[in-house]
């Protein structure tokens, strides 16, 4: 019998792949905090009556372990299981100008990306979490 799959390679074609980056960050993230926060990524599938052009939501959250596990969900990314992109990045914040940013590709998807994780809000909120987390 002959192998018919055209996998040999899976490993190099995952390396873009939003959930992937998403883990990548989180590792950073967890580096730049000294391991006093952690990263959490979580995946659910949504109920088609909730969202019908997409299936899956991938939170990213930031978890403080000496505050009792307190977490914050910083933003969520919308996708389809099947497919990388397109995705649809929602931020979970009120002080956001834009709380939506749609992704086509990879690179949408990390100028987005940057833009979250680099805003001043973000650093204020890792900030005052770190710190009543570090002096706990």
């Amino acid at each position: 019998m002959r192998n018919l799959w055209n996998l040999k390679d899976i490993e190099s074609k995952i390396k873009s792949s939003p959930n992937l980056i998403l883990e990548e960050q989180a590792k950073y993230f967890e580096k730049n905090v000294h391991d006093i926060l952690y990263a959490k990524i979580n995946n659910a599938k949504l109920n088609e009556l909730k969202n019908s052009t997409y299936k899956l939501a991938t939170s990213f959250s930031v978890v403080s372990p000496v505050l009792d596990n307190y977490t914050y969900v910083l933003f969520t990314v919308y996708s389809n299981p099947e497919c990388n992109y397109p995705v649809l990045i929602e931020v979970n914040d009120d002080e956001w100008e834009d709380s939506e940013y749609e992704c086509k590709n990879e690179q949408e998807f990390i100028e987005s990306l940057t833009k979250i994780l680099g805003s001043e809000n973000t650093t204020e909120i890792i900030s005052v979490l770190y710190s009543k987390s570090k002096n706990y």
